[in-house]
């Protein structure tokens, strides 16, 4: 009996760094869709702002998914700031422009 208990922990544990591993990766994947998103607004502030959570957005040294994440959710605001930026650039069709694109 034993050997199977030893054989359920292990496979326990072999499931749980599986899904560590996962979830390491896609928010990795996430916070490199949150910087080309930065990155392409040319938004010099912004890109400071991102720099500082991020210097250089690289994620390559970092293991823990809680440290991952909190840069994740840091640059998810900037994101969010340059939607905002956006939204005035762009005015959206209720504001008479029937496109929604910048009218110069």
């Amino acid at each position: 009996m034993p050997r199977n208990n030893r054989f359920a922990e292990m496979q326990a544990k072999a499931e749980a760094l599986d899904l560590q591993a996962r979830a390491i990766q896609q928010c990795r994947a996430e916070i490199r869709r949150l910087g080309q998103r930065i990155r392409e607004a040319d938004d010099d502030d912004l890109y400071e702002r991102a720099e500082l959570v991020l210097p250089d957005g690289r994620t390559a040294r970092i293991n823990s998914i809680d440290r991952l994440i909190a840069n994740r959710e840091a640059l998810s605001a900037i994101a969010e700031a340059l939607a905002g930026c956006i939204h005035h650039r762009y005015p959206s069709p209720s504001h008479g422009n029937p496109v929604g694109y910048l009218v110069l």
